[in-house]
């Protein structure tokens, strides 16, 4: 086996944990925005009517709660998606590279092949 041959097949063995690893990755951040979404519910748990609580600090109690609401929704749905948009393009691009590797390694066999065969 030739060192070029040897050094693509280490590169793409590299490039498939990369991979694996990614997806692994993206499967993770779906179930965390899956899990942010469930719990946003919970921030304006327990409902608080004006005959439980009123005044000037159940106005500031549920101005917290709506930013926290605010928060959660940036986060599950901006943040979130941003990432997951981030893990797909470099997923993509080590699809690329892999399918390159592919070719290279291809080639090389071929290059060695016929240097057998004019030995």
């Amino acid at each position: 086996m030739s060192l070029l041959l040897s050094i693509l097949k280490q590169d793409r063995y590299q490039k498939e944990r990369e991979l694996a690893e990614l997806q692994d990755c993206q499967r993770e951040l779906a179930n965390l925005q899956d899990e942010l979404i469930q719990q946003q519910s919970r921030v304006g748990e327990p409902e608080l009517s004006p005959n439980t609580w009123h005044g000037a600090r159940a106005n500031e109690f549920n101005g917290s709660r709506e930013d926290m609401t605010d928060a959660y929704r940036d986060i599950s749905k901006t943040q979130m998606n941003r990432a997951q948009d981030e893990v797909e393009q470099k997923i993509g691009q080590i699809r690329q590279q892999l399918g390159y590797l592919g070719h290279q390694i291809a080639a090389e066999r071929r290059r060695m092949e016929e240097e057998e065969e004019g030995a």
